[in-house]
């Protein structure tokens, strides 16, 4: 036997919702003709019934001295849909104050005060309760005169939509509302807030909706366990500013497309929101967040009108399984359709199992849309789970930028048709990365820290940067953590508990010259030394970058047109040497000489004179005196790497001539 799915909180909402907003804001359909507020009254009785809603009544007074309506007793049914019951919203006063109705049937009044009301769903498993609604200047736009067709269900919401940006209210005051459900045996969900107010209702935009506190509490069944498991959602405030109906409609109905194509301009759906005190709590696991904000939300129209999409996704949920690259268009439509400004939320404290503390100040991003990211950060981060401790001071990366819509269709087509798929044409490139202040402490072991990461990525050929500046600040290492027991022993007999390393790299290569230029490289560790060298290669063309596969074939005439490298001392030197003299049980000095002897001997093979006088010149004085020592080449003229390659295999002590190498010392 088959049973339908039990109905879902946002669709019990919605039909709560469609009673309220049917009940309030569809205007009566039947011609005016010199009304009376009684008759404006009893007419838009009949237009609901008219949508389908069974309305019943009790007594309705009319005042025509005070031009007020009371309509007393008011019960409105829904009709079943689905797996979703009938409705019946029983309220005994709805107050009508300065009703009246304008030739083209728009309805107005100066007040519309609706008092408590309560609900039920014909099973009962559904209550609802609302506190009342207080309303002011409030302009109610004809209903539609629609002839529901069940293969449109969203087009048919359409002509309501549209009719709602007709709505007015300077004021409008929900009070208090309560829900609860029982889908099924075992589960609940309760469901409530402390009222909600809307402030400057006009032409489907809203000045700003503030709420008072939320909570949804619900229990279901672990998968596993099958024991109840408790959920509690609570939020203390919320708030919309700036809220455009209207730029929803502009999105979702075809009537809106000129000529059938999307205009591709943006329209702010809402200025900003925000919610305070959210909290969260599933069974043993808690979290809380103090603030979440979004501002500047906008939309823009699709590439062709969707509402037949929608329509059919409505009809056949599974639409997208049977039609993959429906879904995939759809999707990628959805995503080039919105844009966020900002979003944050600051304030996380998280509680679960095998996590003792976990907080964090602040996680946002902006300028998030179908084209990129302008950057995402997380800052002040602080956990603990059995001991092991992260602490970030900042983390964010940002400058992102996606592939355009064609190149996914693209990829798509060729993947589910058996062609070629270039995977670079598909992948983000990215701006630039972000770290400071780390500290990582595992469970019984010495902290790791990280001062400061930066990587800045530019000059993309297909998702390959052609410009990479790196720079690490203080990477700190204990010592322990060499797993090399040798190598371990060494750094301490060295005097180094701990490894503090720094460096930067900053290359670039010119697509009009085809040099590939390396300004800087450099790796330095605090109390040691550091390692610098500087490259220019020649004649790199822009298909490698495009192609990386073909790289080989550039790789002849690749050419090497300067290069130089070196180190300065920081007291490793020294500390080697004593090192090495204790055992070896020799003197330093005794060691110095015997690594000058070995340094000119290699030396040798620079056959030019005075280059080979410089390099043993320089080296001498770095061995007896170590600060720095620079090599760097003299070419005249740029060698082509294959012959560098070459004589490296075949002749290597040639090299330094070959490359026309040169020193200095302690500069």
């Amino acid at each position: 036997m088959f049973h339908s799915p039990p109905p879902s909180s946002p669709a019990v909402l919605r039909r709560a919702s469609a009673i309220l907003l049917a009940a309030l804001v569809v205007g009566s359909s039947r011609p005016a003709a010199a009304e009376t507020a009684d008759d404006i009254v009893r007419s838009w009785l009949e237009t609901l019934r008219a949508t389908g809603l069974t309305v019943e009544t009790g007594a309705i007074t009319y005042q025509p001295g005070a031009d007020t309506v009371e309509v007393r007793d008011l019960k409105v049914t829904t009709r079943s849909i689905g797996a979703l019951p009938s409705l019946v919203q029983r309220t005994p006063s709805v107050f009508f104050a300065g009703l009246a109705k304008s030739p083209d049937g728009v309805i107005s009044a100066k007040s519309i005060v609706v008092a408590a009301s309560a609900g039920q769903s014909e099973d009962g498993r559904i209550s609802i309760a609302i506190g009342g609604l207080d309303a002011a200047d409030v302009v109610m736009p004809k209903s539609p005169e629609v002839s529901y067709d069940p293969n449109r269900p969203f087009s048919n919401q359409l002509l309501y939509l549209r009719a709602l940006l007709g709505a007015r209210a300077s004021t409008a005051r929900i009070g208090r509302f309560d829900m609860t459900m029982t889908p099924k045996e075992g589960q609940s969900v309760s469901i409530s807030y402390d009222g909600l107010t809307l402030i400057g209702l006009a032409d489907g935009k809203i000045e700003r909706a503030t709420s008072g506190a939320g909570r949804i509490t619900s229990t279901v069944r672990d998968a596993k366990s099958g024991a109840p498991v408790e959920i509690d959602i609570r939020i203390g405030s919320a708030q919309i500013s700036g809220y455009d109906f209207g730029a929803y409609l502009h999105i979702v109905d075809d009537a809106a497309y000129v000529n059938g194509r999307g205009d591709g301009v943006w329209r702010q759906l809402q200025a900003s929101a925000t919610a305070e005190g959210i909290s969260v709590t599933a069974g043993p696991a808690e979290f809380s967040i103090a603030k979440a904000e979004i501002g500047g939300f906008e939309l823009r129209q699709f590439d062709t009108p969707i509402s037949g999409i929608l329509d059919q996704i409505m009809v056949d949920p599974k639409y997208f399984e049977k039609d993959p690259a429906s879904a995939m268009k759809f999707g990628l439509g959805y995503l080039g359709a919105f844009r966020i400004k900002s979003y944050s939320l600051e304030g996380w404290n998280i509680k679960a199992q095998d996590l003792d503390r976990f907080r964090m100040a602040r996680l946002a991003f902006k300028d998030f849309s179908g084209a990129g990211l302008g950057e995402f950060s997380l800052e002040g981060l602080d956990a603990d789970g059995k001991g092991n401790v992260i602490r970030v001071g900042k983390f964010s990366f940002g400058d992102l930028v996606f592939p355009p819509r064609a190149a996914f269709e693209e990829a798509f087509s060729a993947a589910t048709t058996g062609g070629q798929v270039d995977p670079q044409s598909v992948i983000p490139t990215l701006g630039f990365v972000r770290l400071d202040n780390v500290e990582v402490s595992p469970a019984r072991k010495e902290r790791i820290a990280l001062g400061s990461y930066a990587l800045d990525l530019a000059g993309y050929v297909k998702a390959i940067p052609t410009s990479v500046r790196m720079t690490l600040k203080n990477l700190t290492v204990p010592a322990s953590y060499v797993e090399d027991r040798k190598g371990r022993e060494a750094l301490v007999a060295l005097g180094y508990d701990r490894i503090d390393l720094s460096g930067e790299i900053d290359a670039r290569w010119d697509e009009a010259s085809t040099d590939l230029t390396l300004n800087t490289a450099r790796l330095s560790m605090t109390g040691a030394g550091s390692l610098f060298a500087t490259l220019a290669l020649g004649n790199l063309p822009r298909a490698v970058f495009e192609d990386p596969k073909t790289a080989q074939q550039y790789l002849v005439g690749l050419l090497l047109k300067t290069v130089s490298f070196g180190y300065t001392d920081d007291s490793l030197a020294d500390r080697g040497l004593k090192f090495a003299a204790a055992k070896m049980k020799q003197s330093p000095d005794v060691l110095r000489n015997q690594a000058l002897a070995g340094l000119q001997f290699v030396l040798a093979e620079v056959r030019d004179p005075e280059r080979n006088r410089r390099m043993v010149d320089a080296v001498t004085a770095f061995v007896r005196n170590p600060k720095s020592l620079t090599i760097s080449s003299k070419l005249t003229a740029a060698l082509p790497i294959v012959q560098i390659i070459g004589t490296a295999q075949a002749r290597p002590q040639s090299l330094p001539d070959l490359l026309m190498l040169d020193a200095e010392a302690n500069q």
